[in-house]
C-alpha cells in the first residue's frame, strides 16, 4: 500500500470526550500517525480533561474552535443571528484553510454535517462522512443530504449504518468495522466467580439504563451479593438513574463509577458484562470486554448482533426487563458457561475487529 508520508489528516470531534466514537478516533489518529501521516485532530466543545488528554498523551495536535457548533447551526433567522453565524463560519473556514489540510475524517453527525457543507471553502482535497451509529440523528433534511452527497468518501463502522445512508445517496458507502486494540485487554483475567458485573457507556439517553437497573432489582433478588457497575461518563439520565437506584432500594447493589481511566483493570474484577443500549453502531461497550474474554448480555438490536454474532445465546429483547434478568441470572449460575462464552467472544474479536485492518481500510480510502 502507498505509504501515508506528507498526507496532512485531521480528525474532527464534537467534543473531547471519553466515549466509544472518541476511543476509535484515537485509534485511527494514532494509527495513521504511526503510518506517516501528519495528523491534527479538532473540537468544537472543550468537552472532559480526561478526553483531551488522551489524546494529548500520545504527542497528537489538538486543537479546538474555539466556539460551540450551535453559533452555526442556529436555525434563529434574525439579522443579528445570521451575522452572528457567517461571523464564526468565516473564523472557522479560516482557521481549517490555514491547516493545508490533505483530508478530513470527522466522528460524530456534527463534525460530517459542519465538513460536508463547508470542506471545500477549506481548501480540504478530500472530506469522509463517518457514520458512527445507525442513523438517529440523521433527518433527512436537505442540508444534510448536500453534506453528505459533498464527501468523497463515504464509510460506515455497521450495516445498519451503512443501510441508513444507502436511502441518501448514491455514492458507495464502505463498512469499515471497529478496531480493538487487542494487545490492551490480553492483560485481562476473567475471574468466573467475581460478585461484580459491569456496564461500559455513558449514562445517557440511548442506553436505557432504565431497563438495566430494573432488570437487576430482579437478578438482586437470587444474587444479593452481587454488584452492578456502572461505567461511564454522568450524562443527561444521571439523576433519572439515581433516582430509580433510591426508589428500587438499590444503593447496595450498584455502584456508579462515572469515567473510569483504566478499563481494563475494571474488567479484570468482572465476571460479566451487560449492554442495554436500544440503539448503536458497533459499540466499543460490547468490543472491549469481549476483547478481554467476557461474556455479555446484551440488547437484540442490530449493532450487538454484528458485535456478537446472530447466534449469541444471550440477547434480550429490547426494553424487557424479565428476559434481561433471566439471562444474566443464567449466566451467574453457571461459571463454565461465563468462561466458555468469555473465550468464544474473544475469538471473534481477534479474527474480524482488528485494529490493524480498521486502520488499513482507512489508509486505502484515503489515498483513493
Amino acid at each position: 500500500m502507498t505509504s501515508l508520508n506528507g498526507k496532512r489528516v485531521l480528525i474532527a470531534l464534537h467534543r473531547y470526550s471519553i466515549g466509544g466514537a472518541e476511543t476509535q478516533a484515537l485509534y485511527l489518529a494514532k494509527g495513521l500517525k504511526k503510518r506517516g501521516a501528519y495528523v491534527m485532530v479538532i473540537a468544537f466543545s472543550p468537552g472532559s480533561n480526561e478526553g483531551k488528554e488522551r489524546f494529548l498523551f500520545e504527542d497528537l495536535i489538538c486543537l479546538d474552535f474555539g466556539f460551540s457548533e450551535r453559533v452555526i447551526f442556529d436555525l434563529n433567522k434574525s439579522f443579528l443571528s445570521t451575522l452572528r453565524k457567517y461571523r464564526y463560519l468565516i473564523k472557522a473556514i479560516l482557521k481549517i484553510k490555514k491547516l493545508d489540510i490533505d483530508v478530513v475524517i470527522p466522528f460524530t453527525y456534527v463534525p460530517n454535517v459542519f465538513f460536508g457543507l463547508y470542506s471545500k471553502f477549506m481548501g480540504i482535497r478530500k472530506c469522509f462522512w463517518n457514520q458512527r451509529d445507525e442513523g438517529r440523528l440523521f433527518s433527512g433534511t436537505k442540508k444534510e443530504i448536500k453534506a453528505l452527497n459533498n464527501c468523497q468518501a463515504i464509510v460506515s463502522n455497521s450495516i445498519e449504518g451503512k443501510q441508513f445512508l444507502e436511502s441518501f445517496t448514491s455514492t458507495l458507502i464502505v463498512h469499515i468495522l471497529n478496531g480493538v486494540d487487542i494487545k490492551k485487554w490480553r492483560k485481562v483475567n476473567l475471574d468466573p466467580l467475581s460478585d461484580n458485573v459491569v456496564m461500559i457507556g455513558n449514562i445517557h439517553g440511548y442506553k436505557d439504563h432504565k431497563t438495566l437497573v430494573e432488570a437487576w432489582a430482579l437478578v438482586s433478588k437470587y444474587f444479593p451479593n452481587k454488584k452492578l457497575l456502572l461505567a461511564g461518563n454522568k450524562g443527561n439520565k444521571y439523576l433519572e438513574v439515581e433516582r430509580l437506584i433510591d426508589e428500587l432500594d438499590l444503593k447496595e447493589n450498584i455502584k456508579v463509577l462515572g469515567v473510569v481511566k483504566d478499563v481494563a483493570a475494571l474488567l479484570s474484577d468482572c465476571c460479566l458484562a451487560v449492554f442495554s443500549s436500544e440503539n448503536e453502531g458497533v459499540p466499543n461497550g460490547i468490543l472491549e470486554p469481549m476483547a478481554a474474554g467476557i461474556p455479555l448480555v446484551a440488547t437484540d438490536a442490530s449493532g450487538s448482533r454484528e458485535a456478537l454474532g446472530d447466534k449469541y445465546p444471550y440477547l434480550f429483547e429490547k426494553g424487557n426487563k424479565s428476559d434481561f434478568a433471566t439471562k444474566i441470572i443464567s449466566l451467574l449460575n453457571n461459571p463454565n458457561e461465563i468462561t466458555k462464552i468469555g473465550q468464544i467472544n474473544q475469538i471473534r474479536v481477534n479474527s474480524i475487529f482488528s485494529l490493524e485492518k480498521m486502520i488499513d481500510q482507512y489508509q486505502k480510502q484515503i489515498l483513493l
